[in-house]
Parts: structure tokens; sequence; C-alpha cells
């Protein structure tokens, strides 16, 4: 695809979810070795201009994971984060994750949202909830596939 960017002579983009934090990259590989909606949200993602990190940390409102609303342009790149709860059951865990990467694809889909007030104004539009946070139901519905497809915690 032009555009992006690739790994030698294979037509395979570069992986673009990634995490610095070993534990976080191990759940990241078992989403994708045990999940198909897993594997799915990833390669979606691997075919944008997006670059997802996915860290450790505290999120809004009490929630165990997040797609943090920046958005930090670099070259032909779009950055985003997404902040989970390392402490969570793997099942869990994995889950959040990629419910928080069909957010990130939502927001990838949209060229246009390159900056903190663009991905604000686009989740105020289409995923508005009453106790001030946003929501989707295709993020909702990955989620549940997801944690589904995983079975039960080792």
């Amino acid at each position: 695809m032009p555009g992006f960017a690739q790994t030698g002579s294979s037509s395979a983009p570069i992986r673009r979810v990634r995490s610095e934090q070993p534990a976080i990259a191990a759940f990241i590989e078992q989403g994708v070795a045990r999940s198909e909606t897993f594997r799915g949200l990833v390669a979606t993602i691997d075919w944008t201009d997006g670059l997802v990190y996915v860290e450790g940390g505290k999120c809004w409102r009490s929630v165990h994971a997040c797609l943090v609303l920046t958005v930090k342009v670099a070259g032909p790149h779009r950055l985003l984060r997404i902040l989970v709860d390392p402490r969570r059951p793997q099942r869990t865990l994995i889950s959040s994750i990629g419910h928080e990467l069909r957010h990130a694809i939502e927001v990838l889909n949209e060229p246009s949202i390159r900056s903190n007030a663009a991905i604000f104004r686009f989740f105020s539009e289409v995923g508005p909830t009453a106790r001030e946070t946003f929501e989707t139901t295709a993020a909702i519905r990955a989620g549940i596939d997801i944690c589904a497809e995983l079975g039960s915690d080792e």
C-alpha cells in the first residue's frame, strides 16, 4: 500500500501496535495468537498511518483501560496511546486492549484527526455517554468477542 512503511521486500506492513513494557507486549502477542478478532484489529492498524503504544497506567474515571485522547503527529505517522491496568486478569486485560484498539481504528480511519481537539471532537460526536466519557458499540462488541474467543483465564 502506498504511503505505509514496509519491511524488507515483503508486502506485510510493520507492526504498529507496540509496547515498550515486556509484560504488556506479551499480552498483545497472546491476543494476536489466541483471538481472531484481536488479530484482525492489529492487522487493520498495521495498514494505517498510526503507531499505537500500549502502556501500563491509570485512566481517568477509574476505568481499567483507555485510549488517551491525544494525537501526536511525527512525520507521516499519527501516534496514539492506550493505557491499561496490567494487574487485571489476563483475559480481561487482553480484551480491554482489544476494545481500545477498536477505538484507535475509529480515529485512524479519519485522516483529518491530527490534533487533540480533533480527537475530542470526534468522540464527542460518535460516542458520548452520560458520564462524560466516550464509548462506541463497535469497541464494546470487539471486547466481548475477544473475551469469548480467549475462553477462561489459565
